[in-house]
């Protein structure tokens, strides 16, 4: 092959590795504007998008390199009643979401919209009850759970609908939403078309390992031409906390739009005037270029772990062409001398990887799973306090975000029989235990709890506020107060150990406090 002033010697080495693609973060997808089209006909929402004007639709993914396992292709359709959203979805897991009140943790859809008022929406397929669930939080776009909410079963969302259907391989799924133009506007105006506004899309797929079902990826896209777009949700420049870096819906005037090559593809793909054709197994999945001099030195990194399929060109029985423009500089942006250069070239299979087990909590899954079987301790910090009752051993924890602040561990077998759920904020910090009742306190949020020793049910809660503390002590008697003062002061909640050392103390504590007679 030759250029107008450099040939090209061109020798492949082919290094194939056995195995699946492993999802990766490489290159997702970008997509600035989704475009709305008017409605063709009646909309019905039952999980088939047969019906709609599918002209519009944008192709979301957290990698190219995998979207024909996780993608989520998504159209808008409008009409004077309602915006209308439609996801063809790839999931090799699909609907699994165990999580009731916390989808974001399993396959569902986050969407962040401007009306008159910043909303999110998120919409998922509740698996355990097997019915779709929807739900809009409005002002508070980042934390939906400190917001008023508006749920698809909320008699005050009229015409608000989700629907649900998996794919006949089992392979992916649809989902429908019916969004009333009179729930997304708090006032009485509604967008026309030509309008244009702000939204955010947010897919997240899980996997499912028996009835456990966990976050495996997600991505972020529909985001505004030169927004930052960072990975993690809790980065100040996060597009969810401000909509200045969302992108753009248009809701166009007529439909059967032309259909035009993403524009990702066409920006990433390398320009230059010297093709590198070479041929690849047809297994390859990725690929890289480097081109070298005749001395072995290396001239310009051309290309790396890129999908084959990007710069695929022909293909004829087990072999694969793809072609791979060079623009004659090297790595420091320099024209290369005239001669003869020499491309190397790596392909593979993809990578694969077996999950052994997790190095730091040993659940099985290690994260919190709805059936209760997943998890084991905090994620967040070591144990810190061990009590033994009866038949059970209890582990606490002073802190924890998703994992399990107090287990209840069977003395014969070493199992946990059951773990303190992270809603209560009831931390293991402090643990006392007798074959009645377990006694779960914590150093700064103030709360003392009754658990059930055999099932870890919460059966009381008191909280305890500095005033709440100064009302009881000023009820003892004047002999017991100064020391009570001292001994809560200097050991955070010590109820249990006040009680038996205290006798006094204990008597005037116990109805308030609900320790048990013996303790």
């Amino acid at each position: 092959m030759t250029g107008s002033r450099t040939a090209l010697l061109v020798t492949i080495m082919v290094l194939l590795v056995l195995g699946r693609q492993l999802a990766a973060f490489g290159q997702p997808s970008l997509n600035h504007v989704l475009r709305a089209v008017p409605a063709p006909g009646p909309v019905t929402i039952d999980g088939s998008v047969s019906e709609w004007d599918l002209s519009g639709q944008i192709w979301l993914y957290p990698d190219r390199g995998t979207r024909d396992a996780n993608s989520v292709r998504i159209a808008a359709m409008y009409d004077d009643e309602a915006f209308y959203l439609s996801g063809v979805r790839r999931d090799l897991s699909p609907m699994v979401n165990r999580l009731p009140y916390k989808p974001d943790r399993g396959d569902c859809l986050i969407i962040f919209m401007q009306t008159d008022v910043a909303w999110r929406i998120d919409t998922w397929y509740y698996t355990i009850d097997q019915k779709p669930l929807l739900r809009m939080s409005a002002g508070r776009i980042l934390n939906p759970h400190l917001s008023q909410d508006i749920r698809v079963d909320d008699p005050s969302a009229e015409g608000l609908e989700a629907a649900y259907r998996k794919d006949a391989d089992g392979q992916g799924y649809v989902h429908e939403l019916k969004l009333p133009w009179s729930v997304l506007f708090r006032g009485e105006q509604r967008f026309v078309p030509g309008a244009r506004f702000a939204m955010l899309f947010g897919p997240r797929w899980s996997f499912s390992q028996g009835t456990a079902g966990s976050l495996v990826t997600q991505c972020l896209d529909l985001v505004r031409a030169g927004a930052d777009r960072p990975r993690s949700w809790m980065a100040k420049t996060h597009p969810s906390k401000t909509t200045t870096a969302w992108g753009e819906c248009v809701l166009e005037p007529q439909g059967n739009l032309p259909q035009s090559t993403p524009q990702e593809e066409v920006a990433e793909r390398l320009q230059g005037v010297i093709p590198s054709t070479v041929e690849v197994p047809r297994s390859a999945k990725k690929f890289t270029i480097a081109i070298d001099d005749t001395a072995g030195k290396r001239v310009r990194n051309l290309i790396e772990d890129t999908p084959v399929k990007q710069y695929q060109v022909s293909q004829e029985g087990d072999r694969r062409t793809i072609e791979v423009m060079w623009d004659g500089l090297d790595d420091d942006g320099n024209p290369v001398e005239p001669g003869t250069y020499r491309v190397k070239g790596l392909s593979h299979e993809g990578l694969d990887v077996t999950y052994m087990l997790s190095y730091y909590n040993p659940g099985d899954p290690p994260w919190q799973i709805g059936d209760g079987t997943g998890s084991w301790g905090s994620d967040h910090a070591c144990p810190t306090a061990v009590a033994c009752g009866g038949r059970h051993t209890y582990v606490g924890y002073h802190h924890d975000e998703a994992g399990c602040p107090v287990l209840g561990i069977n003395v014969d077998t070493m199992k946990k029989i059951w773990h303190g759920q992270e809603e209560s904020r009831v931390y293991g910090d402090k643990l006392a235990a007798n074959s009645k009742y377990l006694f779960c306190a914590h150093r700064s949020n103030a709360k003392l709890a009754r658990r059930d020793p055999d099932t870890g049910a919460l059966q009381k809660t008191v909280e305890l506020s500095s005033m709440l503390f100064a009302k009881q002590v000023m009820t003892l008697p004047l002999a017991v107060r100064k020391q009570a003062r001292q001994m809560l002061h200097r050991q955070p909640l010590p109820f249990a150990q006040i009680a038996r050392r205290h006798l006094v103390l204990g008597r005037h504590l116990r109805q308030r406090l609900f320790i048990p007679q013996e303790l």
